[in-house]
């Protein structure tokens, strides 16, 4: 693309050096910057291109509004110093060149990178939900086995501690039910002396 852009003689050979010139008077001028929201955001990009910079200069015709000569000029050092930077992009297209060079390194890297990541994050929610859905089916067992040893022991399971509790208050009748129980097995074990002293 820049080889058809350069063949064309929208760019020249050299757009390097001035790419690399504008991005040190950037350097330099994002020193000076009002101090808004949205050229915090910007900062926080890092990502300065020639639409960055005219959407700074957008910023500083509001920031720096007062600082216009009689002539409607702004006389803002600042201002004036990114107008200067897009006028550079502007000299023989060299925003055309870094566009083509953002628009490769994309197609060439960040694309193809993206979509690994893309396929491995699609593997790692692919296991997840599988993951999720073995849980699932573990959770549903363990419920199940809790409420049979709930079962076992004559409790619902839905307030364990207390209805453990109410068991005892039940204990004395079942002991006093055992205990009548006692006599009925005396024959046994008369039975049972018996027998051992018969052996």
């Amino acid at each position: 693309m820049i080889d058809w852009l350069i063949s064309r003689r929208h760019c020249k050979k050299d757009y390097q050096k001035s790419i690399d010139m504008i991005r040190n008077k950037i350097r330099l001028a994002i020193q000076d910057m009002p101090q808004i929201d949205e050229v915090h955001e910007l900062l926080q990009r890092n990502v300065f291109d020639y639409y960055v910079c005219k959407r700074i200069i957008e910023i500083l015709k509001n920031t720096d509004k007062n600082s216009k000569n009689i002539f409607g000029q702004y006389t803002s050092k600042r201002f004036q110093d990114w107008q200067e930077i897009c006028k550079y992009y502007e000299k023989d297209n060299v925003y055309l060149a870094e566009d083509a060079q953002t628009l490769i390194r994309n197609v060439n890297y960040e694309i193809p990178s993206l979509k690994k990541c893309q396929s491995k994050y699609e593997q790692q929610i692919s296991d997840l939900e599988r993951s999720i859905e073995n849980s699932r089916k573990q959770s549903k067992n363990f419920l199940n086995e809790y409420y049979a040893n709930c079962k076992k022991l004559a409790i619902n399971g839905n307030d364990i501690r207390e209805e453990l509790y109410s068991q005892l208050e039940i204990l004395p009748e079942k002991m006093s039910i055992l205990a009548d129980q006692i006599p009925s097995l005396i024959s046994v074990c008369n039975y049972y002396k018996s027998f051992i002293h018969f052996v």
